[in-house]
């Protein structure tokens, strides 16, 4: 990964802040465990998407 890939990521992170959360009690740590991949690759994918965006409406 580069350097870009790596600011994409932690931009992800801030924009959903309970991906940072260790654990939470209860069933609610559980299911959050079960779908943090799939957060993290769904809004990693939408921070790409809207860099592509902006990188075309630039030109």
């Amino acid at each position: 990964m580069n350097h870009m890939t790596y600011l994409m990521r932690d931009q992800v992170r801030d924009l959903i802040p309970s991906l940072g959360v260790a654990d939470l009690p209860g069933k609610k740590s559980r299911d959050l465990k079960r779908l943090r991949p799939v957060l993290e690759i769904g809004a990693f994918i939408l921070a790409v998407l809207s860099y592509i965006i902006a990188l075309s409406l630039m030109a």
